[in-house]
Parts: C-alpha cells; sequence; structure tokens
C-alpha cells in the first residue's frame, strides 16, 4: 500500500512538471480598438487574453500591464504581385510580440499603450534620423 502511494504521488508529480501553460494571444486588431480612460477590466475582455506580467511602479504611480499578441499574416500561393492571390490564403499568426498597456494607479484609467515591435521601429527611426543629421 506505502509503495502504491508513493507510486502514486511520482507519477502525479512528473505529469505536473511536464505540463507548460503557453501564454494567450491577443491580436493587432483588438490593440488599436484601445482607447484611452479605459479600465483594466474593459482592456482585458477587450484583448481576450490574460494578462502575462504586471509592474507597479509606486513612484510614478503607474501600473503596466503586459500582454502578448501575434501579427496576422497571409499566406499566398503564387505571385505577390497578383491582386487575385492576395484575395487568397491561410491567414496565420506569426511573429509573437509584447504589448505593454500603462494605467494610472489611483484612477485604474489606461493612460497609453506601446508594443515592443513599435519600440523596435521607433529606436530604427531615430537612428536613422541621427545619421542623416551627422552627415550634414
Amino acid at each position: 500500500m506505502r509503495k502504491l502511494l508513493l507510486l502514486l504521488a511520482g507519477a502525479s508529480l512528473l505529469s505536473a512538471c511536464s505540463t507548460v501553460m503557453a501564454p494567450g494571444y491577443t491580436t493587432v486588431e483588438k490593440i488599436y480598438k484601445l482607447k484611452k480612460g479605459m479600465t483594466l477590466s474593459e482592456v482585458e475582455n477587450l484583448l481576450d487574453a490574460p494578462a502575462y506580467d504586471m509592474y507597479v511602479n509606486v513612484e510614478n504611480g503607474v501600473k503596466m500591464v503586459e500582454y502578448k499578441y501575434v501579427h496576422r499574416h497571409l499566406k499566398v500561393r503564387g505571385e505577390y504581385n497578383s491582386e487575385s492571390n492576395l484575395n487568397q490564403g491561410a491567414t496565420r499568426y506569426i511573429k509573437p510580440a509584447e504589448l505593454v498597456v500603462v494605467f494610472e494607479q489611483n484612477t485604474g484609467k489606461m493612460l497609453y499603450y506601446y508594443t515592443s515591435t513599435g519600440m523596435a521601429d521607433s529606436k530604427n527611426a531615430l537612428n536613422q534620423m541621427n545619421q542623416i543629421l551627422n552627415t550634414k
């Protein structure tokens, strides 16, 4: 009986360790619908994805909630320059990225949001602008 209990406990421990929870993803289309002043529950309902992480900056009085999102991609058969080919194909979601929604801690209202893709793009644009200004 004791061996059986140990075996069952070991099996349940191993099965619990093998379970991996993948984050739920939202989409770019849903992110575009976010509006300043929304509450956390309104944002969660709109994005239809669980928060991945949460940070609170007590000094600045903000709460930052991180979500994961994916980009919509259309896999096209044939040539890309054909309009009929661009209107057909299978929709896929690729390139997982991060979305951070910033809330005012006291009121709980959304102040703004930013994405990891947007941050990378803005750094590239700033670098290009600096290169242009430095060549003059």
